[in-house]
């Protein structure tokens, strides 16, 4: 795969680059925006990465000015936006101008790599048509097609949807098919992040009604237009908040903080959970009047164990993908076979990580289950060393040093009560308080 990078910031083409090439993709990158047309004629690129806000115009009106001349010159290039948080209505103008998708800074890796997965893939196939959209859905179990079926009828009445699951399971991905087969595909699919802040991200604010509040606040609510809200881990939210939240889905109305203007409310609403809501619901956590409203289908993604007929499918699915860039590797029948006995804690996005690095990593082009030891080994690592490992190790030890006292553990940490159980929600974290 061929991926242009349009930024006038060289540190960011040059990060971006170094992740494409590490995943066996071509890239070249591009500062001066206003010879992009002649370079995708001489480069070809499958896909698109454009920034909207250049350093001679940080309005975004030349990023779009951009983005429709490409759009215009180079109709089925997918163009992927790169956008701040803070300037969510640009990247809302660009769907409507022609982008396939975008991105916020700071973005997470995989997500990039999973949309510029998705963008190519379409490419490929020339439309994205319903059935292929389904197949990115990978698997055969009854857990699998059960799950095909349910987002079927669930897009195609706009049905509220429900998504609970394991870290890793494929929320994020289900989601997102969810959005891009329903009525809303050419309009913003937006998630609200884990957050300590949640009523000022979701509902917005005026200037001086917090301490340090110097500007008005746009809340997603305002900046979604008719596009998809999703929002994660539910569960973690206080019955208070559950209650205004119901309010607006129910009303389609709501105020921004600091405002006596009431406005209308038109997304769409996907809810997504780490836990089975269930367990949320018998015990108190949820509020079972918000999860029936929110859950007119209800589709839980089992662990990869729990689904293990899926694995050499899952397996053949990846290598597939990795093929695509420039490091071609062939797995032997064994060792697709022996893999697919292995645990994966970390569910889909662990085996797809682990196969990613030893695409990278060997030196072999048939694969077997020798030269697959040795990287299942290095996977299976006793501490995960990234930030968001280390601060999931501090929880739990927390929770052990203060035996389960949580109201302790927050005051340890540092943090609310409330931002607690939104980080436990979101590492898989299960206590009894």
């Amino acid at each position: 795969m061929k991926i242009l990078i349009a930024d006038d910031d060289r540190t960011v083409c040059q990060s971006l680059r170094l992740l494409f090439l590490s995943q066996g993709h071509d890239a070249q990158y591009i500062i001066n925006p206003l010879n992009i047309l002649e370079f995708i004629e001489s480069y070809a690129p499958d896909v698109l990465l454009l920034d909207l806000n250049f350093s001679v115009d940080t309005s975004g009106e030349q990023g779009l000015q951009i983005l429709k001349d490409v759009h215009a010159a180079y109709e089925r290039l997918p163009v992927i936006l790169i956008t701040a948080w803070g300037t969510l209505d640009l990247a809302v103008q660009g769907m409507k101008a022609g982008a396939s998708d975008f991105v916020t800074k700071p973005w997470e890796n995989e997500v990039l790599m999973q949309k510029v997965q998705t963008q190519w893939s379409l490419r490929q196939t020339g439309v994205s048509t319903k059935a292929n959209l389904l197949n990115e859905l990978v698997g055969s179990s009854e857990a699998m097609k059960l799950a095909r079926e349910l987002l079927s009828k669930a897009a195609s009445s706009e049905a509220t949807l429900w998504i609970s699951g394991s870290r890793g399971t494929g929320k994020d991905l289900l989601a997102s098919i969810y959005h891009r087969m329903g009525n809303r595909s050419g309009l913003p699919l937006l998630k609200l992040e884990d957050s300590e802040e949640v009523e000022a991200e979701l509902w917005g604010y005026r200037k001086g009604v917090f301490p340090g509040s110097t500007k008005d606040h746009r809340g997603l609510l305002s900046k979604i237009g008719e596009g998809n809200l999703q929002i994660s881990a539910w569960e973690s939210f206080s019955s208070g908040l559950q209650s205004k939240l119901l309010k607006v889905i129910e009303e389609r109305k709501f105020t921004v903080i600091g405002s006596d203007l009431e406005m209308d409310v038109r997304c769409g609403w996907l809810a997504t959970s780490h836990f089975h809501p269930d367990d949320s619901l018998e015990t108190g956590a949820l509020r079972e009047d918000l999860y029936y409203r929110l859950a007119q289908v209800h589709i839980h993604l089992p662990d990869l164990d729990e689904r293990r007929e899926d694995m050499p499918e899952l397996i053949k699915h990846f290598s597939a993908q990795l093929n695509a860039g420039e490091r071609k590797r062939k797995l032997e029948e064994s060792a697709i076979e022996w893999l697919s006995t292995c645990s994966f804690p970390g569910n889909v996005r662990q085996l797809k990580a682990y196969l990613e690095r030893v695409w990278l990593l060997s030196e072999q082009y048939t694969l077997n289950i020798k030269e697959l030891k040795k990287y299942f080994a290095a996977e299976d690592k006793p501490a995960d060393l990234t930030l968001e490992g280390m601060e999931k190790e501090m929880i739990k030890k927390a929770i052990a040093q203060k035996k389960g006292n949580m109201s302790e553990v927050a005051k340890t940490l540092g943090i609310t009560r409330s931002a607690l159980y939104r980080r436990m929600s979101k590492f898989g974290i299960q206590h009894e308080d």
